[in-house]
């Protein structure tokens, strides 16, 4: 970026962030009281924006929350910069939700079927079983993959516990738990994709996409960024689809023939987004340049190479 060109205000809970070093300002996340969430935080950002007199506000926390209150913000000369309005932060949270809207859009998402109890997970088992071999549940609504397990039919689960194996659960074990619990969570049971994993980050501007990069994890350890053509028909589609604006990820996953299925749209920042700069494309930049409406000249094509899992260092393949 250039000098001057812009000036950052970071906030965050911790107060030795890292991201304190690179900040032109650094403060801390302050919080209301939690019975007074997310309302008291919506209050108290607002008012952060106003006395620091920000123009753009890039939230993580309760993304969905301050969604429903753009006008607020707008009315102080602040562009809230969520991924879309309320009703489309709602739908992309909500993966089933999210996966019916890509299929309106032709896109293909993961097989799911829904459950909440042990009645609903049998009957989505007896269904699915017949069709995959390996299955796996997630709650509907969640980031970082909590909650994620894959379902093993033969599994010791001493053995599972005593062996860190957090990512896997016996159906026994399952089933014991749904059956003895009152909660009723929204669930999804899925086939388990295990093939080639893509996260592509992209830039886009009230549903113009401006550009993308694509990082994929490969079965032998490696990641790789390189430019895809289908990853960017993708993000084009979605974008457009659901009339999207800002820096956001969305991840796929290969079937046994080498088909990605969509999984789900981030509509944040993605913790790889360091990655991307080896692709030779500047995305965070390109997001802050968006909102000022410079032109940007899509450099004539990317770079593929291979990055370390630490993000310190790349080699150009």
């Amino acid at each position: 970026m250039e000098p001057g060109e812009f000036e950052f205000y970071v906030t965050h809970e911790r107060e030795n962030s890292l991201i304190s070093t690179v900040a032109d300002h650094f403060g801390p996340e302050v919080f209301a009281r939690k019975s007074n969430m997310p309302e008291g935080y919506v209050d108290w950002a607002l008012e952060y924006c106003e006395n620091h007199k920000i123009n753009a506000f890039v939230p993580f926390l309760h993304r969905i929350a301050l969604s429903a209150h753009r006008d607020r913000f707008a009315a102080a000369g602040v562009k809230l910069l969520t991924a879309g309005d309320h009703e489309i932060m709602q739908m992309i949270e909500n993966k089933p939700a999210f996966l019916s809207k890509i299929a309106e859009l032709g896109l293909k998402g993961t097989k799911y079927l829904p459950f909440r109890d042990l009645e609903e997970f049998d009957i989505a088992w007896g269904i699915l079983r017949q069709q995959h071999d390996k299955l796996c549940i997630k709650p509907a609504k969640g980031i970082y993959g909590a909650g994620f397990r894959v379902i093993h039919e033969d599994l010791d689960d001493y053995r599972s516990m005593v062996s860190g194996a957090a990512s896997s659960i016996s159906i026994n074990l399952l089933r014991y738990t749904l059956s003895r619990s009152d909660d009723r969570v929204n669930m999804m049971l899925m086939p388990l994709l295990e093939g080639i994993e893509r996260s592509t980050d992209f830039v886009c501007d009230q549903g113009r996409l401006i550009d993308c990069v694509t990082r994929s994890k490969h079965a032998d350890g490696s990641r790789k960024v390189a430019p895809d053509a289908l990853h960017e028909d993708f993000a084009r589609k979605i974008a457009a689809g659901l009339g999207l604006s800002g820096l956001l990820n969305f991840q796929t996953m290969e079937d046994a023939a080498g088909v990605p299925h969509i999984l789900e749209v981030n509509s944040r920042t993605s913790g790889g987004i360091g990655q991307t700069i080896h692709a030779g494309v500047n995305l965070p930049l390109l997001f802050a340049r968006s909102l000022t409406g410079r032109a940007y000249d899509r450099p004539v094509q990317q770079e593929s190479c291979s990055v370390a899992e630490n993000i310190r260092w790349a080699r150009v393949g």
